[in-house]
């Protein structure tokens, strides 16, 4: 216990650290907060609560058992249980937590196992048509054909990280507990609106502490996609679409952060989960060129633009930076709670 409790001294270090600043420079940080909090309800909240939903009440009913039997062939492809495409189609789809609320309800009702959970984490993590789509292509790129290239990238970025774990994966364990029946419509309903406001408020909670600790300490804007991705793309700030679609694909630390609560449930390491969203932003920028050869975008897709362009190698220099101090904070956290994981 004392070697753990010394193991914690530099996560203890850092929080304290944070909350200093924000009781030091109170000011500056109280707007920090407010601009997320208007971030969160103008963004992000409107465009995946009621897909979020939907989704929900979808899996958890009979209408969830009719999807799984037309996915059945994909599914299979990917070694994964039937049930669980429909769990992977939306959270391409439906924004960052989707996939993993979707696949952590598979779980709790007994449909999936842990370590198949653990698996799609690594790739069922997607912007969505709402985000990426509508506030990044249509918003801040004004160009709707741009966004719905950018959700092409990272999709397909998504399913080759999918086909890569395939040969790693086990054969699904035999179930301890049958999985639950679906659930009737006036069922789903209420358990859908509360598993999405959930999730919702804690990737809210995220992007709040993430602004007002940037209000304080100021992140380039360069770097800002790494640390909160709904404010560092919908600023303005010039990328390349490659860039962008890499940054898409990575998530940000933010919204890693809210994912962590699922990985551990699911018993991913986050350097793991680090690694399969490093390896998908690289994928989503080769992805990327390739797509922009065979649909070139003109250069009023950049009209928004104010800043020169970044080098083309400096958004894979400030991401490697990024990861391995990404990596150095959260395996504290993870090394932390290791004792509590029931590892599958």
């Amino acid at each position: 216990m004392k070697k753990e409790n010394q193991k914690a001294l530099p996560l203890l270090a850092l929080l304290l650290a944070a909350a200093a600043i924000l009781l030091v420079f109170a000011a500056p940080a109280r707007a920090g907060a407010k601009a997320g909090l208007a971030l969160a309800e103008n963004t992000v909240l409107p465009s995946l609560l009621p897909l979020l939903m939907l989704f929900l009440m979808i899996q958890n009913t009979r209408a969830g058992v009719l999807l799984s039997r037309a996915l059945t062939l994909p599914a299979k492809a990917l070694r994964l249980p039937p049930q669980a495409a429909g769990a992977l189609l939306f959270g391409q789809i439906g924004g960052y937590p989707t996939g993993a609320v979707l696949t952590g309800e598979l779980l709790d009702r007994g449909v999936i196992d842990r370590p198949t959970a653990r698996r799609m984490l690594c790739f069922n993590v997607c912007g969505g048509v709402g985000f990426i789509c509508t506030a990044v292509g249509a918003a801040a790129l004004h160009s709707g054909a741009a966004g719905w290239l950018l959700l092409a990238a990272n999709i397909l970025a998504n399913l080759t990280v999918a086909a890569v774990t395939v040969p790693l994966s086990d054969p699904p364990a035999a179930k301890e507990v049958p999985p639950a029946p679906p659930l009737s419509a006036g069922e789903a309903l209420p358990a859908a609106a509360k598993g999405a406001m959930e999730s919702l408020l804690h990737l809210s909670a995220c992007i709040i502490l993430f602004s007002a600790l940037c209000a304080v300490v100021p992140v380039p804007k360069w770097l800002l996609p790494l640390v909160e991705i709904t404010a560092g793309l919908c600023t303005g700030t010039g990328y390349t679409l490659t860039q962008t679609a890499a940054f898409l694909a990575f998530g940000g630390l933010c919204v890693h952060l809210q994912l962590l609560g699922w990985a551990g449930r699911f018993g991913l390491p986050y350097p793991t989960f680090l690694a399969c969203r490093a390896g998908a932003a690289l994928l989503a920028d080769g992805y990327c060129r390739g797509l922009l050869r065979l649909f070139p975008q003109p250069a009023a897709v950049f009209s928004n633009i104010s800043e020169t362009l970044p080098r083309p190698g400096i958004g894979s220099t400030t991401l490697t930076a990024l990861l391995l101090a990404g990596a150095v904070v959260f395996a504290l956290d993870l090394l932390q709670r290791r004792r509590r994981v029931d590892w599958a």
